[in-house]
C-alpha cells in the first residue's frame, strides 16, 4: 500500500510461499531486504526460519540477518522478544524504541540488548506539526529527501532534515557494528 514499486506481499501459509520468500532473502544482489512482520505472521515466520535452517545458509552466503524489534509495553511483545533471544542465540536482535509509537517507564529494561550490537535504535518523536505532515497522505520521506516537492513548509524543513539525519546515523552505526563484527570473526582463530 505504501511502497507499491518496492514492496511485495508475501505469504508463508504454504511451501510455495515459504520458498518464494526465503529464496529471495538470500539472493546475492547487494540489496538489503526487509520483512515487515505483523503479529499474525510472527510465529510462523520464525518457525519456518528454524525449520529450513535459514541462519547457516544465509551466513554461508555472507548475509547477516538482523531483527529490528519494535519495543512496546504490551506483555505479548515483551515475551516475543525474549522468546526470540532464547530461540536464536546467534541472531542479532536489535530493539527499536520508537517514541512516536510507545513511551513507557521501564521499557528499556524489558528489552535488554545483548550480543554483537551494543546499542538499540532510538527513533525520537516528531513535533506535532511535523507528525501531522508525515501522517498525511501522500507524504513520502524519500520524496522529501530528494527535494521533489514534499509538502513541508520551509520553516519545518530543517527540523525534519535533522530528525532524518539522527535516525539514519543510528542505522549507519548499526551497519558499522556489523562490519566490525565480521572483521573480528574473520580474524578469530578457528578451533
Amino acid at each position: 500500500e505504501h511502497l507499491p514499486r518496492t514492496a511485495v506481499r508475501a505469504g508463508i501459509g504454504d511451501t510455495r510461499g515459504q520458498m518464494a520468500l526465503f529464496d529471495q532473502l538470500i539472493v546475492a544482489d547487494e540489496r538489503p531486504k526487509v520483512v515487515d512482520l505483523g503479529e499474525h505472521a510472527f510465529e510462523a515466520f520464525f518457525r519456518v526460519m528454524t525449520d529450513i535452517d535459514f541462519m547457516p545458509e544465509a551466513r554461508r552466503r555472507s548475509i547477516e540477518p538482523i531483527v529490528l524489534f519494535i519495543a512496546s509495553p504490551e506483555n505479548q511483545a515483551v515475551e516475543a522478544y525474549a522468546g526470540l533471544h532464547r530461540q536464536f542465540a546467534d541472531l542479532a536482535i536489535v530493539p527499536v524504541f520508537n517514541e512516536g509509537v510507545a513511551r513507557s517507564a521501564g521499557l528499556r529494561e524489558k528489552y535488554p540488548y545483548r550480543g554483537v550490537f551494543a546499542m538499540p535504535i532510538r527513533i525520537p518523536s516528531l513535533s506535532p506539526s511535523l507528525r501531522h505532515i508525515v501522517d498525511t497522505r501522500p507524504f513520502s520521506f524519500s520524496i522529501f529527501r530528494r527535494g521533489n516537492g514534499a509538502d513541508v513548509p520551509p520553516i519545518l524543513e530543517g527540523e525534519l532534515e535533522s530528525w532524518i539525519k539522527r535516525v539514519f546515523l543510528q542505522f549507519r552505526e548499526l551497519q558499522l557494528q556489523l562490519l566490525l563484527h565480521r572483521l573480528r570473526s574473520s580474524l578469530a582463530p578457528t578451533p
